[in-house]
């Protein structure tokens, strides 16, 4: 909506996005993955500007097919895998996103995106955004959080209704393997 949103823990944000060919890899996630990289890296300074000039429909599109991935991910057995990047409150900045991420998932379903949009929006000073920060704050920090966990109970109530496996509910509702 034409103004930069630089409050509610949303700025900054680290991103590897260069590194030699065969240093680095994606990890295998189907939504926030990131990339990997082998060696030594750099902060380079600067901004990246991600720049979401669509409608309001663009985002609840783009954002409720990304609720969908989301809670798939969140549905499958939590297991230590190469190439994923591993929680850690003290690691590089996605380490630590990731850490606060497992934080939030700790959270009751529906509760959490309460508390998260609560924390950004007032905790981190989301509110100094202005009117566009707050339809920005709410629909990514309350609205999709609220979604991806309607889509998981979702999951869990049919799974637990038709007698059928995680893998096959999911299948039949995105079409997506987990």
């Amino acid at each position: 909506m034409g103004r930069q949103i630089s409050h509610g823990g949303h700025y900054p944000v680290y991103h590897a996005v260069l590194f030699r060919h065969s240093f680095g890899f994606c990890e295998k996630r189907l939504y926030d993955q990131h990339f990997c990289i082998k060696g030594k890296t750099l902060k380079c300074n600067g901004d990246i500007i991600d720049v979401i000039g669509e409608s309001l429909n663009k985002f609840v599109e783009r954002h409720n097919k990304w609720a969908t991935l989301e809670a798939v991910e969140q549905m499958k057995e939590m297991r230590l895998q190469d190439g994923i990047i591993r929680p850690n409150a003290l690691g590089n900045p996605i380490e630590k996103r990731r850490f606060l991420r497992n934080f939030y998932n700790s959270f009751p379903l529906f509760v959490r995106p309460f508390l998260y949009f609560i924390y950004r929006y007032f905790f981190r000073f989301g509110f100094l955004d202005g009117k566009e920060g707050l339809i920005f704050h709410f629909l990514q920090g309350f609205w999709f959080r609220f979604l991806v966990d309607a889509k998981i109970y979702e999951i869990i109530r049919r799974t637990k209704e038709e007698g059928k496996t995680t893998e096959e509910v999911i299948r039949e509702l995105y079409n997506i393997e987990s």
